[in-house]
């Protein structure tokens, strides 16, 4: 959490945000980018956790912008940073599972449909705008606050 903490204070996270902003013009692209972002965040820190938080302080103010509910990026978040965790060998998840199988994360690879279909199902409603509701269009509990927008911009 200290590393997520610390690129965020340095503006590593908006300079990473800055170069994806071709990709993140359309909610299926701004999907995308928080999948792939996790993706790689998990390969390289081993830490689903840490991909999951770095992630969404990363792209909360995109979500806001295209005003959608902030549910839409947390399930985006777990699609991404928590399912595909099993099929990392080296993060915690992928020994855990390795070990207590017995088996070999690739063995089991095949049998996952779930963590790799599901990123891949994330994609598609980004781009198709299925199940990503807009401010106002669904009720909703869970709003923006306005000390996480400060903080998000």
């Amino acid at each position: 959490m200290l590393y997520g903490s610390i690129m965020e204070k340095t503006g590593l996270l908006e300079a990473l945000l800055s170069k994806m902003d071709p990709l993140v013009k359309s909610t299926g692209g701004l999907v995308t980018a928080v999948v792939l972002t996790c993706t790689l965040l998990l390969m390289a820190t081993a830490s689903q956790t840490l991909a999951i938080v770095v992630g969404g302080r990363m792209y909360i103010g995109e979500f806001k912008k295209k005003n959608l509910l902030p549910q839409t990026l947390s399930r985006t978040l777990e699609d991404s940073g928590t399912i595909i965790s099993p099929l990392v060998p080296w993060s915690l998840c992928g020994a855990y599972m390795a070990g207590t199988l017995g088996v070999s994360t690739m063995s089991y690879l095949p049998f996952t449909m779930f963590c790799w279909l599901c990123p891949v199902l994330a994609i598609v409603y980004g781009f198709t705008g299925k199940f990503f509701w807009k401010t106002g269009e669904k009720s909703s509990q869970k709003v923006y606050q306005l000390s996480t927008l400060m903080e998000a911009s």
